[in-house]
C-alpha cells in the first residue's frame, strides 16, 4: 500500500489550477520531484498533501487511510514538511529547536526522555551541526538554519518527507551531502521523499521519480527516463533545455 497516494486529486490556489484529476501512489523508498514555473502552486500542492490545504477535489491517503480522518498526532507522525523558510519568534536552542521533531511521538503531558535526546542529537550530526546544541538559533546563517530544519525533520522520523525547496541558503557542497543523505535514509528505512527543486541537474541526479506542473491544471508523472525528455522540459519551462551527455550522465542547459 503506497505511503501517500492521490485519487482524482484537483487543487487551486486564487485563479491557478495546479492539478486537475491527480492519481498519485508514493511507494516506499522512492524520491519523487515536483518540477514547474513559479507560480504554479508547487507549495500549495505539498502543503495540500501535508493536510494544510483542502483540495478543490479528490482525496489524499496515507497507507489507504483518508487523511481528513487522521488524528493530528497521526498525520504529524507519518507526514513531515519542511517549509520554504523558517520563522523563530522566539529564543531558543538548536537543541531545543530540533527535539520540536519529537513532539508527535510524546504523549499529551510527556517530555521528552534520553531517547528522544539521542535522536536529536544523532541528526545534528548528520546534518553536520555536531557541537551546535547550545546555539541560540537566532546567530545561526541562513545556511546552518536549513540545516536545523532537516534536522528537526529527521528527528520527527515520519513515513514520508515532503520537502519545500530543501536546498535553499545551501553551498554547492551541502546541497550534494544533504540530497544524498536523504536519498540514502529513505532507501534503508522505507520512507519517501517529495521534494520541490529548481536546479533540474540536482533533481535529475537524486530523484527517480517526476511530477511536472504546467501551471494550467495538467500534470504529467513517470519515472525519470519518461518525464526528463526534451518535449516537456521546454513546454515546461517555456524555455529550451538541450541534453549534455557529461561522464555517462545527462546535464540540462538552458539554450
Amino acid at each position: 500500500m503506497a505511503l501517500l497516494a492521490t485519487e482524482k486529486l484537483a487543487v487551486r490556489i486564487a485563479d491557478v489550477r495546479v492539478c486537475n484529476g491527480l492519481d498519485l501512489a508514493v511507494d516506499a523508498g522512492q524520491c519523487w520531484c515536483v518540477l514547474g514555473r513559479n507560480g504554479v502552486g508547487k507549495t500549495t500542492l505539498l502543503h495540500t498533501l501535508a493536510g494544510l490545504a483542502a483540495p478543490a477535489a479528490g482525496t489524499v491517503s496515507m497507507e489507504g487511510m483518508a487523511l481528513q480522518d487522521a488524528p493530528s498526532t497521526v498525520r504529524a507522525r507519518h507526514l513531515g514538511l519542511l517549509l520554504q523558510d523558517h520563522s523563530d519568534p522566539f529564543p531558543a536552542t538548536v537543541l531545543d529547536t530540533v527535539l520540536i521533531g519529537r513532539h508527535p511521538h510524546l504523549g499529551l503531558w510527556g517530555w521528552e526522555g534520553p531517547d528522544d535526546y539521542r535522536r536529536a542529537r544523532e541528526a545534528l550530526a548528520a546534518m553536520g551541526l555536531a557541537g551546535f546544541e547550545q546555539r541560540e538559533i537566532h546567530t545561526l546563517s541562513g545556511g546552518e538554519r536549513r540545516r536545523v530544519g532537516l534536522a528537526t525533520l529527521l528527528t520527527q522520523d515520519p513515513a514520508v518527507y515532503l520537502l519545500d525547496e530543501p536546498t535553499n541558503h545551501l553551498d554547492l557542497h551541502h546541497q550534494i551531502r544533504l540530497l544524498e543523505q536523504l536519498g540514502a535514509h529513505a532507501r534503508a528505512t522505507g520512507k519517501a521523499l517529495v521534494m520541490v527543486l529548481h536546479d533540474i541537474n540536482l533533481a535529475a541526479r537524486f530523484a527517480d521519480r517526476f511530477l511536472l506542473l504546467f501551471g494550467d491544471g495538467e500534470c504529467l508523472h513517470g519515472d525519470a527516463q519518461a518525464m526528463l525528455q526534451e518535449g516537456h522540459l521546454q513546454r515546461l519551462y517555456r524555455h529550451r533545455l538541450i541534453p549534455v551527455s557529461v561522464s555517462g550522465t545527462t546535464a540540462w542547459l538552458p539554450e
